[in-house]
């Protein structure tokens, strides 16, 4: 949702599909998708709750985080699902780039993974991947792959990072890799481009949300045909603007004006 909203801010179409529960939480989501003007396919699955979290915060700094939600693999049938309302919207609509944003919450499994890559491939669709630890190393052949440095260690066995980011490209045949490297800024690499950009000296606040802004501004300043050590600038950045807001808070296109 944050991803959506962020791709939003930026002022792209966008349009989300996704799973929820049937309850209230899911019903205000799909109400905050319909007030920010965004095209949401959300499938209901009664046996889950809509993932819902609560953030505690003092004087503008994020303490701790309370999660209510179900990690379980979704079904088979509601993959099946998932798969059916893709190609759908694939169908109906002309997509540019599909950004695949796992958290690990169920719903990107070994086979949905899978299936869908294999969608994008055949409909010669450029896709995204911000990945979490599960499956992370399934997602293969995206025309942009962003984890963070822990999630690329899981991948690669590589030390250095400029090792690891090769390595991953090569295993993964990913055509642009870019690593979030916290404090340190991100590590970008192409066929023709390797790049590290070091942070922004900004005073963070809260940096919730931030990997979404960063995986949001990449994709689109990418596909809009800036160069990878451009895209991932613009998106350090956003990422530094995002950081000095108080809780999940998108970045604004305005944001980035020079």
């Amino acid at each position: 949702a944050n991803v959506a909203l962020n791709l939003k801010g930026l002022e792209a179409q966008v349009s989300i599909l996704s799973v929820i529960g049937d309850d209230h939480a899911g019903q205000e989501l799909a109400n905050m998708f319909e007030v920010s003007a965004i095209e949401a396919d959300l499938i209901i699955d009664p046996s889950r709750p809509t993932t819902c979290k609560t953030r505690v915060m003092a004087s503008s700094q994020h303490l701790l985080r309370v999660d209510e939600e179900s990690t379980d693999d979704l079904s088979k049938a509601l993959e099946s699902k998932i798969l059916t309302h893709l190609n759908k919207i694939l169908d109906e609509k002309t997509i540019d780039l599909v950004i695949l944003q796992d958290y690990n919450k169920g719903v990107f499994t070994s086979s949905s993974i899978a299936k869908i890559v294999s969608t994008a491939v055949n409909r010669d669709i450029k896709f995204a991947v911000d990945p979490k630890f599960n499956n992370a190393s399934l997602f293969r052949d995206a025309f942009l792959f962003k984890p963070n440095l822990s999630e690329a260690r899981s991948i690669s066995n590589e030390v250095e990072v400029s090792k690891i980011a090769e390595d991953i490209k090569l295993r993964l045949k990913a055509q642009n890799v870019v690593l979030t490297l916290a404090a340190d800024g991100m590590f970008c690499m192409s066929n023709t481009e390797e790049y590290h950009v070091k942070t922004m000296s900004k005073d963070i606040i809260d940096v919730c949300g931030a990997g979404d802004t960063v995986i949001s501004t990449l994709s689109l300043a990418l596909l809009h045909g800036l160069s990878l050590k451009a895209s991932t600038e613009l998106a350090n950045r956003a990422a530094g603007v995002v950081c000095q807001k108080s809780g999940v808070a998108p970045i604004l296109k305005h944001e980035l004006d020079f």
